[in-house]
């Protein structure tokens, strides 16, 4: 299979071009630039600003002159945001480029280095090689809905897990200082009354002596809902009465909460102004109405599902772009773990088809339904976690399906057996 992808790749490139490698960094890019048949023709440095990108263009322009006007194609690793400014500089100039893979590139110099030596001026090297032998990949550019739609949901993501991580820390200061909060409220930190009653910085003896009025007058100050509801007030002031919290380092610990909540209130805000860039991003793009359609799909996973798939050929692609098929490792007579997801690709994308496969789980009964085939099958019933990967899987080819015939969910839609269905009919 690899080298039927080889092949194909090959095939998008001129045989006869020059090929050049660039080695990206933060200042300057080393340059290496091959001939058509792999001779050396030239090394530079090129200074990572707009004289360096001009006289790029000029040495590529003489080189492909130099070999009888061949064409040039520049070859790059996608290191994280360099080759972007250098891509749209080579697109206003009208010179083909390709990307190649860090992970690939890293591997490539390990077998032709048995002392695995490393530096800028070596890796452009090897990247104009393995360019000119086929190992690129057919990467292409978002439109600028995608990148933007892109840029909102990582930023989305990015801030999620700080809030997470600022309501794990308050928690934690919790448990010494106010055991029974978890018991008085439930919702803990994600209820707003309680965060307001941790705004006012008051140790929980501090409010046993104040009066349930003045305790309620207080959290009111400090409270950013639509509605108070005093009875989770008046179960969180009785629970103050009879707190076997520790008093050593209360107030501190209160003040370390009182902080962490305020980073707390800042995210939230930052969030919502987020959550509003995902709006408007949607609506640049006409066909996540159809993701929409299908019960237990939300804005955040219409979002992340768009943002992350790209655009690929055939699901079976989306399926390992997303680490969800079966990973396998065999050598000889051993025979390695066969069954386990492979968990490569992109961690993002396996993470909103978690999430979404979990929401489909309750909101969709088409999935519920194939979910509890699996796991009550008279024959090898899998396990709930192995069959939630299955129902992973399957929520990903039918968003293939939505977004390829670009239509609307439908559940009575007889979908196109798969080859193992087909097979188990026959027998």
């Amino acid at each position: 299979m690899a080298g039927h992808r080889i092949a194909r790749r090959l095939r998008l490139v001129a045989p006869t071009s020059v090929w050049i490698g660039i080695d990206l960094g933060q200042e300057r890019h080393a340059v290496a630039v091959l001939s058509p048949d792999g001779c050396l023709l030239a090394r530079f440095w090129m200074v990572n600003a707009l004289t360096g990108f001009q006289q790029l263009v000029e040495r590529a322009r003489g080189f492909s002159g130099v070999c009888n006007g061949a064409p040039v194609v520049i070859g790059m690793e996608a290191t994280n945001h360099y080759w972007e400014t250098l891509v749209d500089f080579l697109d206003e100039h009208g010179l083909a480029w390709r990307l190649i893979n860090p992970f690939t590139a890293k591997r490539h110099r390990e077998g032709a280095d048995l002392a695995r030596t490393k530096h800028d001026r070596r890796d452009a090297m090897q990247l104009a090689e393995m360019l000119r032998i086929g190992y690129f990949t057919e990467t292409k550019r978002l439109p600028p809905a995608y990148a933007a739609l892109r840029r909102a949901f990582h930023e989305h993501v990015r801030l999620a897990d700080a809030r997470a991580q600022q309501q794990i820390l308050i928690r934690h200061a919790l448990e010494g200082v106010f055991p029974e909060l978890r018991r008085a409220c439930r919702a803990g930190v994600q209820s707003e009354a309680v965060r307001s009653v941790l705004r006012t910085g008051l140790t929980p003896r501090q409010i046993a002596a104040l009066s349930e009025a003045e305790f309620v007058e207080r959290v009111r100050a400090h409270f950013h809902g639509k509605r108070l509801f005093c009875g989770k007030l008046r179960a969180l002031y009785f629970a103050c009465q009879e707190t076997v919290g520790s008093t050593l380092g209360a107030e501190a610990a209160m003040a370390e909460i009182r902080r962490c909540l305020a980073t707390f209130d800042h995210l939230e805000a930052q969030l919502a102004e987020v959550d509003a860039e995902l709006d408007a991003a949607l609506v640049l793009i006409p066909i996540s109405r159809h993701l929409f359609t299908m019960p237990g799909l939300g804005r955040i996973t219409v979002a992340g599902l768009l943002a992350e798939i790209d655009w690929y050929a055939s699901c079976k692609q989306l399926v390992k772009l997303a680490g969800l098929h079966p990973g396998q490792h065999d050598s000889g007579r051993r025979m390695g773990t066969r069954g386990r997801l492979a968990k490569q690709g992109r961690v993002l994308l396996r993470r909103v088809a978690f999430m979404a496969a979990l929401s489909c789980l309750v909101h969709n009964p088409l999935l519920r339904t194939r979910h509890h085939a699996l796991t009550t099958r008279a024959a090898r019933p899998l396990a709930r976690m192995v069959a939630l990967g299955a129902a992973m899987n399957k929520l990903l080819l039918w968003v293939f399906a939505l977004l390829h015939q670009q239509r609307d969910w439908d559940p009575l839609h007889e979908w196109q057996p798969t080859r193992k269905e087909v097979v188990a009919q026959a027998s």
